[in-house]
């Protein structure tokens, strides 16, 4: 198995660098694609039962377009940064599901014409309830293929498989945590969705729409946890060691997301948004810490990026530092007057 896995040559800077931007990017990303996915679920629901969220909240379906372009522009350097340090792996499992890799382009443009036209349709006052279900379903589609392919990466023990299917329709339905790894992406979707809930009530002064929303966030986050403990003891016994203890750096990061994730709980239940949201964002950072350390550990005995050959390109990443800067500043500029008073109106 470990002739499967090869190194690159070298990279064009150091990887810990790399993987600070991957995760930092990543952490954007999934913020904003949890935004999207759980309000999608949360207005599906609402088909079904009528006042099950306020009229404001319509504001996301709204802006749905400008977050979504904003989530896919995220995950772009994510992703490159990704395939630069775990790129043979990465393009190794992208093309064993190849089939369900490829389908993604064509639906993550489907999903964005939707939004745009359910955009539309609400500011006309129009019937859109079919489009949301279209919706909801393609985006549960593509997020589990992105869950298959990553856990796939880091499970090379299974690419013998290409020798027996090389149609490119695998998918690692036989790792069991895999299941729970999705599950708890949807539900932290639902989680976050509820906290925007909070924070909109918060800026429209709408006192119930902020109770709401924090109760939201307090329910489906105490069940995220409890999704979370069977995502742990769904993983292999020794990585799970390394988790509850037997590697003291590895449990400290995932016992300090634990108290973090527990505390903005306590908070959430006394309705106090700003500590709520405080502990939430460094509960989220550190899960993103548990996710690299996960990755680590699963592909320490095919690959290690202390391994990996450097030839660091200082003048093209100092380039690339600058443009970062300037397209940051212009996507704040944007996002300032597309959510402004003005822009409102707009709509």
């Amino acid at each position: 198995m470990e002739g499967l896995v090869f190194y690159p040559e070298k990279l064009p800077f150091y990887p810990s660098i790399l993987n600070f931007l991957e995760h930092t990017f990543f952490l954007v990303h999934i913020l904003l694609v949890n935004l999207i996915l759980g309000w999608a679920l949360f207005f599906a629901y609402q088909q079904f039962k009528k006042n099950f969220l306020p009229e404001i909240a319509l504001l996301f379906l709204k802006k749905k377009p400008i977050l979504f372009a904003l989530a896919i522009n995220m995950a772009i350097p994510a992703l490159l940064f990704l395939q630069v340090v775990y790129g043979p792996l990465f393009f190794t499992s992208s093309i064993i599901l190849a089939n369900h890799w490829m389908l993604i382009i064509p639906s993550v443009i489907l999903v964005y014409y939707l939004s745009y036209l359910i955009s539309k349709k609400i500011s006309l006052q129009k019937f859109f309830k079919p489009f949301i279900f279209i919706q909801v379903f393609i985006l549960l589609y593509i997020a589990f293929i992105l869950v298959n392919n990553l856990t796939l990466m880091e499970n090379p023990e299974k690419w013998n498989v290409y020798f027996t299917n090389r149609k490119g329709t695998y998918l690692p339905l036989d790792i069991p945590y895999l299941y729970f790894k999705y599950l708890h992406f949807l539900v932290g979707s639902l989680a976050v969705s509820g906290l925007s809930l909070g924070i909109l009530g918060h800026y429209k002064k709408d006192k119930m729409c902020l109770i709401k929303g924090l109760n939201l966030f307090f329910s489906l986050t105490l069940l995220q946890i409890v999704v979370g403990i069977a995502f742990l003891l769904s993983l292999p016994s020794e990585i799970r060691g390394l988790f509850l203890g037997n590697a003291p750096k590895v449990a400290f990061f995932f016992y300090l997301s634990i108290v973090f994730a527990l505390t903005s709980l306590y908070f959430s239940k006394k309705h106090h948004l700003k500590l709520t949201t405080s502990f939430f964002i460094l509960t989220l950072i550190f899960m993103v810490v548990n996710r690299f350390n996960l990755r680590t550990l699963q592909l320490s005995s095919y690959y290690q990026t202390n391994l990996l050959q450097v030839s660091p390109q200082m003048g093209v990443f100092l380039l690339f530092l600058l443009f970062l800067g300037l397209g940051i500043v212009t996507v704040y500029y944007f996002l300032k007057h597309s959510f402004s008073k003005q822009g409102e109106r707009k709509i």
